[in-house]
């Protein structure tokens, strides 16, 4: 089977608007790693520390992972204390 870049580009979109994870394994693609992942690695393959990662990330404008993953813990507690409050009112 040939892949163009166009199918290529389809078959990217298409998982991506159904929530599946494709993974290309001959060309390193994967829909679970964002630019963000991609340039993280890059920093520390260049010898850029966890604070100069953090900094750099936070200049531009994207929540650290220790921030992202209190606040998305937060939102799944919050979510929670309401699903367990419905029951309670059932």
């Amino acid at each position: 089977m040939v892949v163009t870049d166009e199918t290529g580009s389809y078959i990217e979109k298409y998982f991506l608007s159904k929530q599946v994870r494709f993974i290309a394994i001959n060309n390193g693609y994967d829909t679970n790693v964002s630019g963000v992942t991609v340039k993280i690695f890059e920093w520390l393959s260049k010898g850029a520390g966890t604070s100069t990662i953090a900094h750099r990330l936070i200049v531009m404008n994207i929540p650290i992972p220790s921030i992202y993953k209190k606040k998305v813990d937060n939102i799944i507690k919050s979510n929670l204390n309401y699903t367990m409050n419905l029951n309670d009112e059932g």
